[in-house]
């Protein structure tokens, strides 16, 4: 088997015997690429895993600016007891905590808006710091995927420096 017939849909068909079987320099070079390709897959599900907690935090925060303005309906004297002001803000918040799957008929007061807003950032802040921790994994992962990539371009540099030096002394 040679480099040049590896390619992303059989590089998880290279067998140990196919390796042991190999010259070194091309035993090193699969078995980077192999790294490589489960190191982009691994990528790829983390960054599917980052933008879905970044969808998850807009969604919420959307919902905390929806709930702030409704409070802000209320007058400053306006006890934890006072019923939701009906209007658009309202009617807005209802149909985002709709479609977000958060049941809003709970929330029927002041206190309770109050109680549903301090949820909201508590949620806000947990997922931000679960998205902080999924991209220093991401940019970990990207480290080691650009280390086996300078580990390769270093390796064809030194076989094809090699290479030439032979031909430069053969000629």
């Amino acid at each position: 088997m040679s480099i040049s017939s590896l390619g992303t849909g059989n590089a998880q068909q290279v067998r140990r015997a196919d390796i042991e079987a190999m010259a070194w320099e091309a035993a090193f070079l699969v078995v980077n690429l192999l790294r490589m390709d489960n190191l982009e897959t691994k990528l790829k599900g983390q960054i599917a895993d980052v933008q879905e907690q970044n969808l998850k935090i807009s969604e919420t925060n959307e919902l905390m600016g929806l709930a702030r303005t409704v409070m802000a309906k209320f007058d400053s004297d306006a006890q934890a007891g006072t019923a939701l002001p009906d209007g658009e803000e309202l009617a807005a918040f209802k149909k985002a905590c709709a479609a977000a799957g958060f049941d809003a008929d709970k929330i029927t007061n002041k206190g309770e808006m109050a109680v549903a807003i301090e949820n909201f950032k508590t949620t806000s802040d947990s997922l931000s710091k679960t998205q902080n921790m999924a991209m220093l994994l991401m940019q970990q992962t990207n480290h080691v995927y650009q280390e086996t990539v300078t580990a390769i371009s270093n390796h064809l540099k030194a076989m094809h420096d090699l290479k030439s030096s032979i031909l430069q002394k053969s000629s």
